[in-house]
Order: structure tokens, then sequence, then C-alpha cells
């Protein structure tokens, strides 16, 4: 069975065009691949520790009989996190775009699942990847419009981190310009929703 994992990150909730994005999303997938297992990630829901002093420690330098019991509640979350990743093929995940970056739980979430000797390793003085085999989507939304002439620091840090940890193949699909002008929102949608369906189509 096709396990993925679907992750949320927007604090707008209902409101959230990354939220509608990937509810179509989710619906056209389970109509097209009905033996799937879906995991659901959703970091306003369900809010993660956020990396401190402690729980950075804990990954790597205070011994495992030493740790506080805040210590190992966190390491055991971020264990879980991780399988999440290990076990889905697929991770989709739904990230607004918040001040030219991504929300802060989202950045937590990676600081949370980005270990040594779990999801990425050093071999020979270079940085491995050990999440492989997998393919990433994210849903994106944004209140302006992409400038061609600027670099994309949104787009560059989420395609880079995800690299970090071994996932090379990541696509992008999103709704821009919403804030701008708001008779963009239905067009932009039914946009991202034809490039959504014809990436499960040819999954």
């Amino acid at each position: 069975m096709k396990k993925i994992i679907l992750i949320k990150s927007s604090v707008m909730g209902m409101q959230s065009h990354t939220k509608r994005m990937l509810d179509s999303f989710e619906h056209s997938w389970t109509e097209n691949h009905k033996n799937t297992a879906i995991i659901q990630r959703d970091l306003i829901a369900s809010p993660l520790p956020i990396m401190d002093e402690d729980i950075f420690s804990a990954y790597y330098s205070v011994p495992e009989q030493q740790q506080s019991e805040k210590q190992k509640e966190a390491l055991a979350i971020s264990d879980k996190l991780i399988e999440e990743l290990k076990i889905s093929e697929l991770i989709v995940i739904a990230a607004p775009m918040y001040n030219l970056s991504i929300p802060s739980q989202l950045k937590n979430y990676f600081d949370l699942i980005i270990r040594a000797g779990l999801t990425f390793n050093y071999v020979n003085n270079e940085r491995i990847g050990l999440l492989k085999n997998k393919k990433a989507l994210i849903l994106t939304s944004q209140g302006g419009l992409k400038n061609a002439n600027k670099s994309d620091y949104f787009v560059d840090y989420l395609r880079d981190i995800l690299s970090f940890v071994g996932i090379e193949h990541t696509t992008f699909i999103g709704v821009e310009g919403i804030a701008m002008d708001t008779s963009r929102i239905e067009l932009e949608h039914i946009n991202a929703e034809t490039q959504m369906k014809n990436f499960i189509n040819n999954y």
C-alpha cells in the first residue's frame, strides 16, 4: 500500500488558500489512488515543541540516561516525525509565503526532523541525505506576484532543505497575486487544480 503524508502549516484556518489546495489535492488523489494510506500532520492544530537549547543538546551531546523528561519527550516526537517521512513515498506540504519566507511552524518542523544519522549523515566529509527515493509536492500561496528578475528565497529554501535530507524531486504548485487583486483568486485556484490533477495523473 502506498503511503503519503500531508503537512499543513497555514495559520489562517478555513480562510487558508493552501488548505483549500491541499483539500482539493487529497480529494483528487483518493479518487485516483484508492489503495493509499494518508498520514495527516497539522502543525497548527497539533503544535510541536519549539526547538531550544534543551532539545538541540539532546540531539547531539546529552546521553540518554541524563536526558530530562522534556528532552525525552521532544526526541520521541522527533522520532515519530522522521518515521512518518521514512514510510511516505510522497510528501505534500501546504506552505503559504509569510513575509518572503515559510511559516515559523514549518521551519520548526524542519528543525525537528533534521538529525544527523537519521535524515542526513556525513561520509568522507560530504553530506548525504538519507530520505531517498521520495518525491515532494509543495502547495504555495502568496499575496504578490513572483518577480522573474529576482531570486526566490522561499522556493530555494524549501528545495534546498528537502534536498538536504535526500529528497531531490520537488514540484511547486501555487496561487499568487491573490492579495493584490482578489478577482484573481478563483482563476488561480482553477489553474492550481489543473496542475495538481496533472501531477496526480502522471504520478
